[in-house]
This record gives structure tokens, sequence and C-alpha cells, in this order.
């Protein structure tokens, strides 16, 4: 059969045609993951008598620059900031500052270099040189810790200043610096020789000075002067391997048949040719544990902040910070006794006034004097006073009905458990009254464990908070897996404008003892007073003891869980941590951690012996 020469092309060229219709997508390999590879640098990293405007590095790929504002820096400092630029394979530094004679500089890129594609970052790449005849080597090493947690800080600025005047770091840039990377960690490299104060900086306005009342600082006591030492030694993995070399070749050749003879002299004749053949030097640089604790010292003012009046009963008064003591309110007007009751909070930064008085709830406006403690930076106590004023305020009647009404005739009793639920065996049972009291008929409340349905009087006491009139605890040992009743009459309490108490009836169960956990600490060797405080994983204080001398700790009824002991020395036995204060070169109170986690199981006690003393030199 004869086939048609056309039709045969056609047909090859619609295959074709088809085929480049359907053309598959290669399919991808691993992904990129390496950072680009630095091939020449010009002028070379480490040159001396440096004079050039500009850097010009070429890597393997196409490259980025990313955040070089904050990745790029330079130590020492320049007047005014490289431009650094990337250009297809090539990174372009432009210097714009006239460079200091016979200076070594530093230039860090931190994670600023990556790679076009995938953005893998070059990590610690670094651009050093010299305007003089030689670099400068010496390199200090050490960790910037927040003070009261002693938690690493990562990006805070380690600052060297070769002015030892005490107003540097708040007036001058550094001489050089670096920056901590995620785990706190500090290395200054290329320094000068010389002394030096050092400081670490949580710079909040980025210009490199400690000028801002919230800044985080950091200071050694003491200036450095950090030095490099060569140390000579003898690499005895080299010699070992050598000495069995020569001597396996020695006694191989030897033909005299008295073995001992010939390995003696064979030792002879090695450790003659090994003698300081196989010798090296290494540098050592001092200042490699450098250590600076970041605090944010207390200047915040104490003052009246605002007075508040959102009850025409009671007046507020807030505080800027904690007082040491309670405050003191005077009326400055003619008044009866007991007039208010006040009630303080448990730092002492908030003071309540209850009018008990039923005329001055309709005064326009009352005024007081108020005594309060200011502590100054030496520690010395100074009394303010201050004068406040509680304005009165228009209310509506809580019905619409009666428009006239004012108050109801009874108020409302609080208590910090809930009825039906299950407390712990250490928590204290208080009732709070919505008001302060005037009158407490103690006869009518009663607490009752419940035996087989039968109610069982218990015999109680009662302790008034001297921080609240408002507020009394009910204290009893609460036994476990046992239910208890709390009963308490309406009327039992009686306020200043004659409202009286409503009823309150309250049911709980205890839990187990097995439930719980018993922590013992045995201390010695307690030279300063101390604040010991067990906390939960991520830090929260759930309870803390002090001493002053050695003496045996009970932490009774813990949950099971995982707990740190964080210990707190109290240089200034005030009972709590205490920041630190740069004018006055007074370092923050020193924290520790004991340096295991403590992993507590249900009725399983543990003790453990600590000494303060040689956890303290850790």
């Amino acid at each position: 059969m004869k086939v048609n020469f056309w039709k045969i092309i056609s047909l090859l060229i619609v295959s074709l045609l088809y085929g480049c219709a359907n053309i598959v997508a290669p399919t991808g390999g691993p992904k990129d993951i390496v950072s680009p590879v630095m091939l020449e640098i010009t002028p070379e990293n480490y040159s001396t008598k440096f004079n050039e405007k500009q850097i010009k590095i070429t890597f393997n790929e196409f490259i980025q620059v990313n955040n070089a504002a904050q990745e790029v820096y330079s130590s020492p400092l320049f007047a005014e900031k490289p431009e650094v630029k990337a250009k297809g394979k090539e990174l372009i530094i432009k210097l714009n500052s006239e460079l200091k004679d016979s200076t070594t500089y530093c230039i860090n890129f931190g994670k600023s270099i990556a790679d076009l594609t995938e953005n893998n970052p070059i990590l610690n790449f670094k651009y050093v040189f010299s305007t003089g005849e030689y670099i400068d080597s010496i390199t200090i090493k050490g960790i910037v810790n927040i003070s009261n947690n002693i938690k690493p800080e990562e990006n805070v600025l380690v600052l060297l200043y070769k002015n030892l005047n005490d107003t540097a770091p708040v007036k001058t840039p550094p001489d050089y610096y670096a920056k901590t990377n995620k785990d706190g960690g500090f290395e200054i490299s290329n320094l000068a020789s010389g002394t030096y104060n050092i400081f670490a900086l949580k710079d909040a306005n980025n210009n490199n000075k400690f000028d801002l009342p919230n800044e985080m600082f950091a200071f050694i006591d003491s200036s450095i002067t950090p030095f490099a030492t060569s140390i000579s030694y003898i690499d005895t993995f080299a010699t070992d391997t050598l000495r069995k070399y020569y001597s396996d070749s020695l006694i191989k050749s030897s033909n005299n048949t008295d073995s001992i003879f010939v390995k003696d002299s064979v030792e002879q004749i090695v450790n003659l040719m090994l003698k300081d053949s196989i010798r090296k030097s290494k540098t050592e640089y001092s200042h490699q544990n450098l250590l600076l604790n970041l605090f944010e010292e207390d200047n915040k003012k104490i003052k009246i902040q605002k007075t508040e009046r959102s009850d025409k009963h009671k007046i507020k008064i807030i505080f800027s910070k904690s007082c040491i003591s309670k405050p003191v309110l005077t009326p400055l007007f003619e008044s009866k006794d007991n007039f208010i009751s006040s009630e303080y909070s448990l730092n002492f930064d908030t003071l309540t006034c209850w009018l008990n008085d039923s005329s001055l709830i309709k005064t326009d406006s009352l005024s007081f004097s108020v005594n309060y403690p200011v502590v100054l930076q030496d520690n010395s106590i100074v009394f303010e006073n201050d004068t406040v004023f509680g304005k009165s305020i228009t209310y509506k009647s809580k019905s619409k009905k009666n428009e006239k009404a004012i108050v109801d005739s009874v108020y409302s009793i609080y208590s910090n458990i809930s009825n039906g639920g299950i407390v712990d065996l250490n928590k204290s049972v208080y009732i709070t009254t919505e008001s302060p009291y005037k009158i407490f008929n103690a006869d009518l409340l009663k607490v009752y464990k419940i035996i087989d349905s039968i109610q069982k009087p218990l015999k109680y006491s009662l302790i008034y908070d001297t921080l609240s009139p408002r507020k009394i605890e009910i204290k009893y040992n609460w036994e476990s897996e046992s239910l208890y009743e709390i009963q308490l009459d309406s009327m039992a309490f009686v306020n200043f404008i004659d409202q009286y108490s409503d009823s309150l009836n309250l049911k709980f169960r205890t839990k187990k003892l097995e439930d719980y956990v018993t922590l013992y600490l045995n201390l010695k060797n307690v030279e300063k007073p101390v604040i010991i405080q067990f906390t939960n994983a991520s830090g929260t204080v759930i309870e803390e003891k002090f001493a002053n001398q050695d003496s045996r700790l009970i932490f009774s009824y813990q949950k099971p869980n995982t707990y740190k002991i964080k210990i707190i020395v109290d240089d200034n036995d005030n009972e709590k941590w205490d920041t630190g204060n740069y004018k006055l070169k007074r370092q923050p109170e020193r924290v520790i951690f004991y340096e295991k986690e403590l992993t507590l199981k249900p009725n399983f006690d543990i003790e453990l012996d600590f000494d303060i003393k040689e956890l303290l030199i850790k």
C-alpha cells in the first residue's frame, strides 16, 4: 500500500506539538538550607593601615540584607552608620565617617546577610580592620541576666568605657559595645589594652545612653583591665603518637636479643628527639565569665495619684507606689469620734475611708490631710503631707418606683469559699461585710462539723483583720475529708448607717491528707537574712518564708506539681527583694535558684539540706 509522504510529515508535526503542549515540570530537589559562602573580600578581612571608604564582599549566590539598622553595628561606633546594601552576589559597605587613627574596628553583621531564595542567614559574621599597624585582639565574654529572676536577656547592649567617670554611660556613647544573644551571652572582641568600666543597657530610645528612668541597666562594681596571656604547652597526643612510631621502628630494626636494654635505649633516644619538638602555644584571655544583672531603678516618686468617690459612703485615696507603713488621715473639718473607718490594701498603696457619720454623706466637699512616709534614695525616711478633697456625687435610686430611696435596709455578707465547694486544709476562711460594721454579735455565728448528717458544734476563734474593718477570719484546725457548715444569722452585723447584715449559710468539704506534700528545708550557714520562695514552674510565688539564722522551714499542704526554690539575699532585712541604684552604687539584691526543679508526688514528703553559703558561691 502506497503511503502518502505528506500525511506522515503532518502526523509527526502534530505529535511534536502535542508533546510540547504537555511539558512536565521538573521535580523539586531538597530545600536549600545552606547559608551563602564568602568567596572574596576587598580589602581583606583583618587588614591593617586601612584607609578605604568601601568594602566589597562577594558570595557564591545572590544575597539580601535584612534589618541592617538593627542587626549591623560597629565597635567602636562610627560617627555615622555605614551604608550596607546587597547588589546581586555582592555586599557593599560604604563608610561615611572619618576613622580614628591607630584604632581597630569590628563590624558585626548579626543575622542581616542571607541568601535570596530561602533567606538562610550567615551567623556571627564580622569584618575587622585597623587604621594602625596591628589588629587589637583582646576579647571579653560574659552573660547578662534579669536580676530578679536570673533569666538571660537578648538584644541587650553591653557597653565599655575608657572614660571612668560615673556619668559616662549617662552622657556619652561607649568606646566599644556588643549585643547579647538569645542565651544572654555577649562577646566584645578586638579590644585595645586599657582599663574600662562595663555596663549593660536595655536601650529604650536607641541612643546608646542610660538616660531614661525606665531603662534596664547593669554595672560591675569595679573597673576591669582585660589582658591576654600566651601559654606554651606540649601536645601530648602528638608526643605519644611519635614516641610509639619511633619506638616500634627502632625495636623492629634492632637485632639485639636483650629486649629490656633495647627498650630503655630507644626511650632515651625518643625523649631526646621529642624534647621541645611538639610544643605549641595558645592565647588565653582574662574576663571570660563576666556577669551583669539587669535591673530597673525604682525612680517613681511616691505621691497621691488620685482620689475617688465612687460610692457616697467611701473615699478612696490611691498612691503612686506602695507605702512602707500605714498613711494617716486627718479631717480638716469638725467631726465626731469614729467618723471614718480606714481600710488599707496589703502593700499600703490604697487607703479607703468609709464615712460613718451620716451627716458627712450629704456634705458637698470634704477635705483631709494625708500623712504618708517617703523613702529617699539613701534609705532615709521623711513624711509628706498632702490635702485631698472628696466631692459628693448624685445618686439615682435603685427603685424606679421610689426615687427617694437611698439605701437598702439590708447589706450583704461574703465569704472567700463557695457553698458546696472543696477547700484546701491550709486555706483560711473569711467573712467580709459589704461595709464596715459597728456591731457584731458573734453568738449568731455557728460552725459545725457534720457527721452522719448530724451537726456537731465546734469551738473556733475569730481573728479581726488589722487592715480591713470589714474582714474576720474563722480560725479552726480543719480536719481532712470532713464536711463543715457555717451559719450566720441575719442581723449579726450592723453598720454605721444602721443597715443589718443578711444571713449566710455555707457547706464545704476538706480535701484528703494524701492529696498534699510537705517540703522540709534545713538551712545552714545563713550569714545574711534570706527570703526563701517556693514557686511553681512559671515562677509564681506559692509561699515564702524568711530566715536570718540556721533554721528548719516547713512548706506544708503543697499540691503535687513541679516547683522551684528561689533564694533572695535580703541585704537590708526588709523581707522583700530590692532593686539596684546606679547613682548610689547599689546592686540589686542577689537572687539564686536551687539548681533542680522539684517534682512533688502525692503523699510523698521531701527533705532537703541547703547550705546557703555554698549555694551563693556557685
